[in-house]
């Protein structure tokens, strides 16, 4: 138990050194998208929280793990090298900088290990302990549904979601002193308060039900759960806190631009937040950003309402686009690749000699079923081979007794010398390491079958 935690916790270090590099490139492309629209730079910072939810280097460890473990004696599926991975791999994966440094071996004690580990996996169910009690918090609770009503606050409420081709279906009224919302997380809903119907404007209400409206469409709730999942599982990790920051705010920022195309005057917009503050309504349980409110955030979203027509496509945002693709992709990729030619590669036979079946064995009817250890120098040549099993049958005699277990005794040598000899003059590609031939074992079966 304790290799395979040191395994896990190794893997966990490299994957979170991977994602640096590849949070550094995200960061770069977000400064050159500063006047592209806030969907974009959404978009990349989306891929950066994907990018940490799937540690290659532990999926590779795993899956390498289960097939050897499946397969007992083969080496691991022989990958062909890339021209250039080589010359990236030490900068992606620094153990192979280190001499391909054994990931399986830790200096680091078994109790440091277990408690680290404990440790981590405690944090983490008081995280998700807190992400359950934020959604039942920001659920609607007792709602309304709009079109239950033919008059009051919901009926209102209705003629303004259809003046604005907003399903009225899809919004709820609630009582709660919650600020306006969307709840549930594969069929989200719009959740509007009382109070906000009964203070604001209708041109203020339509703001806010089209800002709502495109985080329902974009699925955020869900989104926002994915997020909070990962702030659990990586929540030791200081990156995954400004990543989800940027992640809360570019979905703020893309909602807003979504109400002004609609045409919603910025002043308008503005004035119902205004008026939306004032009430003192409660936030909502479901953040992003789950490590603090960000208090700059409606100041920058002030600003940005009346600068609209800055954050639009331009030429050099979709040429900084394209590029960003290719480095996204590179860096999901160069990662599996590097790993891949860190892989060991089994040696692989390219002669072979078969062994002469010896004549007492099949003078009294016996065969054989060997396994060796064999191992294979640098060059291909056997330097050394062992038989580890050999198992004796005959089809048609059955000796018993002493004199029995001696003739059988007798028999096997000359199975195993017979073996031996033969195996001696295989030749071999030889295994590699780290793309470097190396000395390494190979298990070889004999059969000795009488036809």
């Amino acid at each position: 138990m304790i290799d395979l935690l040191t395994v896990f916790w190794k893997e966990m270090l490299l994957h979170l050194w991977q994602v640096t590099l590849f949070l550094g490139v995200i960061f770069l492309l977000d400064r050159g998208l500063r006047k592209a629209p806030a969907r974009v730079t959404h978009t990349l910072w989306q891929i950066g929280l994907i990018r940490i939810l799937l540690p290659l280097p532990l999926v590779k460890a795993a899956a390498s793990g289960s097939y050897r473990w499946s397969r007992p004696g083969d080496g691991a599926i022989e990958m062909t090298g890339i021209p250039g991975i080589s010359v990236i791999a030490p900068v992606v994966d620094p153990t192979i900088a280190l001499n391909g440094i054994d990931r399986g071996g830790s200096m680091i004690s078994g109790a440091v290990i277990t408690t680290v580990t404990l440790l981590w996996t405690a944090i983490v169910m008081i995280f998700l302990i807190r992400m359950i009690q934020d959604l039942r918090r920001s659920a609607a609770g007792p709602a309304e549904r709009l079109t239950a009503f033919v008059n009051g606050d919901a009926s209102r409420l209705a003629g303004i979601c259809n003046g604005c081709g907003i399903d009225v279906s899809r919004v709820l009224l609630t009582g709660k002193r919650l600020m306006p919302g969307v709840s549930g997380i594969l069929r989200p809903r719009i959740v509007i308060p009382r109070e906000l119907v009964r203070s604001l404007g209708d041109d203020e209400l339509t703001a806010v039900l089209l800002h709502e409206e495109n985080h329902r469409q974009r699925m955020d709730p869900l989104r926002s759960l994915i997020a909070r999942l990962g702030l659990a599982l990586f929540h030791f990790y200081p990156l995954i806190y400004p990543l989800l920051r940027r992640l809360h705010a570019t979905a703020e920022y893309a909602c807003d631009e979504v109400a002004l195309r609609r045409g919603i005057n910025p002043v308008t917009y503005a004035r119902a937040f205004t008026k939306t503050l004032r009430i003192g309504l409660l936030p909502g349980g479901m953040h992003y950003a789950a490590a603090g409110r960000d208090g700059s955030l409606l100041k920058k979203r002030f600003k940005r309402l009346f600068e609209s027509r800055r954050y639009e496509m331009s030429y050099k945002s979709r040429v900084i686009i394209a590029f960003a693709v290719l480095v996204l992709v590179a860096g999901f990729l160069i990662p599996a690749l590097s790993a891949a030619e860190s892989e060991e590669v089994p040696p692989e036979a390219i002669k072979t000699v078969q062994p002469e079946y010896p004549k007492e064995c099949l003078k009294a009817g016996y065969g054989g079923k060997l396994v060796l250890n064999v191992l294979v120098d640098e060059k291909g040549a056997v330097k050394e081979a062992k038989v580890t099993t050999i198992e004796m049958y005959t089809e048609d005699k059955k000796e018993t007794g002493k004199d029995a277990d001696e003739v059988v005794t007798e028999l096997g040598k000359k199975f195993q010398k017979a073996a031996l000899h033969a195996v001696y003059q295989w030749e071999f590609k030889p295994g590699t390491k780290d793309g470097k031939p190396v000395e390494m074992k190979v298990k070889i079966p004999v059969v000795f079958k009488m036809e």
